[in-house]
């Protein structure tokens, strides 16, 4: 059964009123009945004596068979008096048609914002000046509406055992989370109309999805859906796109009055660093300026290998760590000064001009730099204060790897080697088979407002090791884990405060080290790898996970369509909750990759999902009242996306940085600019 929602007129925008498509055999029931129930629906919209508690309750009653029946023959007696004939319906009974064509007869259909033809430059540049008004793009059996719930968003309660016992697994330790509580019922969202914030050049409400969409967390609206540029370069592998993996630590970053993108881009595959004006409060957006580095892609690279950023804050340089998978560093920086100056193209790289023919190529690794940077892997950026910028990396392989940390001085701006602080070395074993190498995959680093470093991580075993038989497509991925630091990554602490990795001891953290595994998952169950983290205000840690419950593919789970949604968090006095992100008592299908989770100045904590689906809870109920907030799938994103973590406590909204599907070499990147106006907190 699909739920979809009328869409309101500008008199009747709270109006929320389920239709519901019967699939099967029973799909001519809604063909041949579907203008009868769209008269019905209309009148009851049109009367304009319904409050939304009442829309609700007529929404929830149309669930009940015999309600349904009774309102289809009132609205067959209704028809026959005006003389509706059934015809009116599409003959393939969609759901989608259907409003089309009650949009063009009653003006039932969701309202429009206006688009705008966005004028492409030869490498991709949006030539915002040149762009003209044109009318909304309304293809037909296209649904592209916010899918409504009709019970309350309520958390589900997950259980792990106290003795964190899983069949057939020797570990070093147990451990516990505590059991979520169902939050208090919620009202269904209602849509709101809006568009005029959109600036001219960009789109808002594209493809007829509403521009605002309302709950009891706040409401949501489409600032901006911009082309930064049509011309990105487009690698696919690992079901994700090399411009927007989300293992990306920096992909799109705010700093200073000023937000930063870097990408592949073209045939040629070029890096560039665009930069924009952007307010924190209003979420205005200046125009891009682009910035080249004179480095190409190599025609073998894959997703992982990604550009990451950093800024240094008291000299004012943007870092960057280039292309590079298992394999050669490549790092450029700007100059001093740069990340907030007057002039933004290939100059500020040491370069000249304003296309790629000038610019300044990088160097193998961090100049000067105290350690072998030619077999790199995920680099992350992490600035724990103002004249510090860290580095964190993994060398070696996937399954025989190790964590690696590098610091920057902005005061004599030269990089220094800190060193490892997870091992692959060790034993686990699990139904009997042992594995003797693994690496630790971080879901993120962040610095809390105490200045503490956390990292939450699983482990992935050597995938050579057949832990389950006849389940060759096992990711070998297992636990949830946690460690921290208090002095900048020199010692580590496992959840308890016991120590489990100093640098200058040489000790390093690894599967036998005791009290890690927060979470206990075995391998099995198809767990996702490097999802994310966030701090919040008062330094609590909060993580999303995903992986798929033994009761949708016991024994060998390898569908990731059926992986669920997880979110984490750690309280002051060290204890962890765990609930699984329902909508509407619903499981959440996240399917294969990524989501990523960030807080606002409230602590309400958000999970963008990688089909652009934007979910939230509030911090009043400890996390537990999880509902869709904006619905963002129509707009067509491949794989994975990534947030500007840069702006996301503080700001009244977020950045998304997405790649529309495409089968060329090259496609549209976009910024997706969301207003988030917090109604809880």
């Amino acid at each position: 059964m699909a739920e979809t929602s009328v869409g309101p007129t500008s008199a009747n925008r709270n109006r929320v009123i389920e239709v519901q498509e019967v699939g099967g055999g029973h799909g001519g029931f809604l063909s041949a009945k579907g203008s009868m129930w769209h008269l019905l629906v209309g009148m009851l919209a049109l009367a304009g004596r319904q409050s939304q508690r009442a829309a609700v309750m007529f929404h929830r009653i149309m669930r009940f068979p015999m309600w349904r029946s009774l309102a289809v023959a009132t609205a067959g007696l209704l028809a026959a008096g005006c003389g509706k004939s059934s015809a009116a319906s599409p003959a393939d009974g969609s759901v989608a048609d259907q409003r089309l064509a009650e949009a063009a007869d009653t003006g039932m259909g969701p309202e429009r914002a206006p688009l705008s033809d966005v004028a492409a430059l030869s490498d991709g540049r949006v030539d915002l000046a040149s762009t003209t008004d044109v009318g909304k793009d309304s293809s037909a059996g296209r649904d592209s509406s916010v899918e409504l719930a009709s019970a309350p968003e309520m958390a589900s309660d997950v259980r792990v055992p106290d003795d964190g016992a899983r069949d057939g697994v020797t570990s070093p330790e147990t451990s516990g989370l505590r059991e979520t509580s169902s939050a208090p019922d919620v009202p269904a969202p209602s849509e709101v109309p809006q568009g005029a914030d959109a600036p001219t050049g960009v789109e808002a409400g594209q493809d007829g999805a509403p521009d605002t969409l309302a709950t009891s967390l706040g409401s949501v609206t489409v600032v901006r859906d911009e082309v930064l540029s049509s011309n990105a370069t487009t690698v696919k592998s690992y079901d994700t796109n090399v411009n927007v993996a989300s293992y990306r630590q920096h992909g799109i970053l705010y700093f200073g009055g000023y937000q930063f993108v870097a990408w592949y881009n073209g045939n040629a595959r070029n890096v560039v660093v665009a930069r924009r004006t952007f307010d924190t409060k209003s979420l205005a957006g200046g125009m891009w300026a682009w910035a080249y580095v004179d480095f190409k892609l190599a025609s073998g690279a894959d997703s992982h290998n990604v550009i990451s950023m950093g800024i240094s804050e008291s000299d004012g340089r943007l870092h960057l760590a280039i292309g590079q998978h298992g394999a050669q560093l490549y790092y450029a920086r700007s100059v001093a000064g740069a990340v907030t100056g007057t002039t933004w193209d290939n100059s500020v790289f040491g370069g000249s001009g304003t296309s790629d023919v000038g610019a300044a190529a990088p160097s193998a690794g961090m100049p000067n730099y105290g350690a072998a940077t030619d077999d790199v892997t995920y680099p992350y950026f992490i600035r724990p204060d103002a004249k510090t910028l860290q580095l964190a990396y993994r060398t070696g392989t996937s399954g025989d790897g190790e964590m690696q940390l590098a610091e920057y001085s902005a005061v004599g701006g030269a990089w220094s080697y800190v060193g490892p602080f997870t091992s692959a070395s060790g034993s686990y074993t699990q139904n009997g088979v042992t594995s003797g190498s693994r690496n630790a995959y971080p879901h993120g680093f962040d610095y809390d407002e105490a200045g503490r470093l956390h990292m939450a991580f699983t482990w992935r075993e050597n995938l050579d090791t057949a832990f389950i038989a006849n389940c060759s497509d096992a990711i070998n991925n297992h636990d949830t884990l946690y460690v921290y630091s208090d002095d900048r990554g020199r010692t580590w602490k496992n959840n308890a405060g016991a120590t489990v990795a100093e640098v200058a001891s040489k000790q390093t953290a690894g599967v036998s080290s005791f009290g890690l595994v927060i979470d206990p998952l075995a391998v099995g169950r198809d767990m996702m790898n490097q999802e994310s983290q966030i701090t919040d205000h008062n330094n609590l840690l909060h993580v999303v996970i995903s992986y798929i419950p033994d009761t949708y593919q016991p024994g060998c789970a390898t569908d990731r369509t059926q992986a669920q949604p997880f979110h984490l968090w750690r309280a002051a006095d060290g204890s962890w909750t765990k609930t699984q992100i329902k909508l509407g008592g619903q499981d959440v299908n996240q399917g294969y990759d990524r989501a990523k989770i960030f807080v606002d100045a409230s602590d309400n904590a958000y999970v963008l999902l990688p089909d652009l689906r934007l979910v939230g809870a509030s911090a009043r109920t400890q996390w537990t009242d999880w509902q869709l907030l904006w619905d963002g799938r129509s707009r067509g994103n491949y794989g994975e996306a990534i947030i500007d973590v840069g702006l996301t406590r503080a700001a009244a909204g977020v950045s998304v940085l997405y790649m529309k599907d495409t089968s060329s070499n090259t496609g549209e990147l976009r910024v997706l600019d969301l207003r988030i106006a917090s109604g809880a907190g």
